[in-house]
């Protein structure tokens, strides 16, 4: 159980969601209330959530709730900030998921002794199964500290860092959904260019990835694979031998040729002899040639 009776939340977006699920999942038995300004987005939450209380007045779900989580976007701090500073007090706890908006800014448009912790999930929390971040502001004591952790815990894992590490966090496990989407597309696409429907090439792809995820260090897990995946994880295919195949991943070529090219035995259909800039590599063609994976 948490050892807060009230939350409120400032925004009811997909995150604000994300996290009123965990709540709602694990039963914590907490009263919930959500200022939205959006009434269809209100509707749709009165819908999703009949036990949870909607409504479209941020300074009133501030005022009743112990722990504010201002779930807005960031671009609407000021406001939302303006609407709610009138009744925070310092015995309320305010919780920020803004991105990018360090908790000194937020204390300043407060009153003087608030205390604020600030967040960062990711995306994949609407399903159970995020990364969250925390870190206290200057008035934050460690309690409310590892309350910000155990709400976040009931969207998947929640970790406590130094706030100048923020932006580190907001690179890795904010935005790392993305590259991680986009390389299962890769994946999938490398499989349907060598015969798979697209539906079993995703499921492998979508699969693979989940079942590598687990491995605790990765790096071991790599070094002590065996089988089919033993000879291509342990040739190295560093960026420049990449590149002097002309293969770049943020310019001229698709992501799935990096796929592609080791199921292709080390070269791309079409590209056998394009170089970057079509200059020769610093290799021989002999040290540059790589097997490809065993597929079988």
């Amino acid at each position: 159980m948490l050892n807060v009776r009230k939350i409120a939340f400032i925004g009811g977006g997909n995150m604000a969601e994300a996290i009123i699920r965990g709540l709602l999942r694990e039963e914590v038995g907490v009263g919930i209330c959500v200022a939205e300004i959006n009434p269809a987005r209100r509707d749709e939450l009165m819908t999703r959530f009949p036990n949870v209380r909607i409504i479209g007045d941020a300074a009133e779900a501030a005022q009743w709730g112990e722990v504010v989580i201002l779930a807005v976007k960031p671009q609407q701090a000021d406001s939302a900030l303006d609407l709610i500073e009138p009744v925070v007090t310092p015995e309320k706890l305010v919780i920020s998921i803004m991105a990018g908006i360090p908790s000194p800014k937020i204390e300043a448009n407060l009153a003087p002794g608030c205390r604020v912790i600030r967040a960062m999930p990711n995306t994949p929390a609407l399903i159970g199964v995020g990364a969250t971040a925390v870190c206290s502001g200057r008035k934050a004591s460690a309690d409310d500290l590892d309350l910000a952790r155990q709400i976040f815990a009931l969207t998947g894992i929640a970790v406590s860092v130094d706030e100048k590490l923020m932006d580190a966090v907001t690179g890795l496990s904010g935005s790392g959904p993305a590259y991680i989407f986009t390389f299962i597309e890769a994946l999938s696409d490398a499989g349907v260019k060598n015969g798979l429907p697209r539906d079993v090439s995703t499921q492998l792809a979508a699969q693979t990835v989940l079942g590598a995820a687990p491995c605790p260090k990765p790096a071991i897990c790599l070094h002590q694979s065996a089988g089919t995946a033993d000879p291509g994880m342990h040739r190295r295919l560093d960026l420049q031998r990449l590149m002097g195949h002309g293969i770049c991943v943020h310019g001229e070529q698709e992501p799935e040729q990096f796929f592609l090219y080791q199921c292709c035995g080390g070269h791309l259909p079409g590209h056998e002899h394009q170089r970057r800039g079509n200059q020769p590599g610093p290799e021989s063609a002999e040290s540059r040639a790589v097997a490809p994976l065993e597929l079988d």
